[in-house]
């Protein structure tokens, strides 16, 4: 399987997402591995943004997210100012799996989702925006949702956008 690993080095960062977008059509033929791809290719993107990250991290519920920026140390770290936390679930589909996110890191009050999952229905993203989870959709995939959902979608560039702005008031 190739992915963004096995790219040169010295490749920028905007063809790594121009990479990424064509990558995302394939994923879901790999669907035993769909999770770990797009975590994997988030990992390549926030990278070629040098971007401070911890995958993975454990937080006090004992549930795994799958990114904290700028770290578990930040995180962890009660005088670390909580506006400059971000947390980032990747689910390769959402389902009713989404609001497992919200449990997964208390000191985080507005969460983030990446997914490649279309048109979820306006009801699932209504409740999304209750709960305070906004999601990231890449923008191929946004057509399948409705302009006025398109209107409240992030793309993962805007997301990294946000996770840089933060971190450069560190």
């Amino acid at each position: 399987m190739l992915g963004l690993n096995y790219m040169p080095v010295k490749v920028t960062a905007k063809y790594r997402i121009l990479f990424l977008s064509s990558t995302f059509v394939l994923l879901p033929v790999l669907s035993g591995w769909k999770s770990n791809c797009l975590e994997n290719h988030l990992e390549a993107i926030f990278d070629a943004w040098e971007l401070q990250y911890t995958p993975q991290v454990k937080t006090e519920t004992g549930a795994k997210v799958d990114f904290i920026f700028p770290g578990k140390a930040q995180y962890f770290d009660e005088t670390f100012p909580v506006g400059l936390l971000t947390m980032l679930a990747a689910k390769s589909s959402c389902k009713e799996r989404w609001s497992q996110v919200l449990s997964e890191a208390n000191r985080i009050e507005y969460k983030h989702l990446v997914t490649l999952e279309p048109g979820i229905t306006v009801a699932g993203t209504d409740r999304m925006q209750q709960a305070r989870l906004q999601l990231i959709v890449p923008g191929h995939i946004q057509g399948s949702y409705t302009p006025k959902q398109r209107e409240w979608l992030m793309l993962v560039r805007e997301f990294v956008d946000l996770v840089a702005v933060r971190q450069r008031s560190m």
